[in-house]
């Protein structure tokens, strides 16, 4: 018999589903940068390893959502958001306006399943508890 607070609820299923979609938006954004404007690859390295490394993390965090180890994914979604700001800095220098808004779904995606996982391990905390304080199982 499982335990009730190890399965995946609503708020996770959501949470995938929203990432699921992130996932694919990020691949058209890919597909276009590759195909359709030809950005990539451009010949130096310093300048595709970013176009290589960004969905290389975004993956591994997408991966860790759905093998249940939602806060380390939650971590790795925001150090993508942390590396889409250096890459931006990078590139325009100290005089750019806007934030990397198309990021902005992920990190608060990162956000989310950090505090999802931090409830979950209270609710697996309290069953415990609850279960260790009513040893006749009543």
């Amino acid at each position: 018999m499982t335990n009730r607070a190890e399965q995946p609820n609503v708020f996770l299923w959501v949470l995938r589903g929203l990432t699921s979609v992130f996932m694919l938006g990020y691949l058209t954004f890919i597909y276009l940068a590759v195909f359709i404007y030809e950005l990539f690859p451009s010949g130096n390295l310093a300048q595709d390893l970013p176009g290589i490394g960004l969905p290389l993390l975004f993956g591994l965090g997408y991966y860790l959502i759905w093998k249940r180890l939602e806060g380390l994914a939650g971590i790795i979604l925001i150090l993508w958001y942390a590396a889409i700001w250096l890459i931006e800095i990078m590139i325009v220098g100290n005089n750019f306006e806007d934030i990397p808004a198309p990021g902005i779904l992920a990190l608060f995606l990162g956000i989310l399943l950090i505090i999802y996982r931090l409830g979950a391990r209270k609710r697996q905390r309290e069953n415990i508890s609850s279960d260790e304080s009513d040893p006749g199982g009543e």
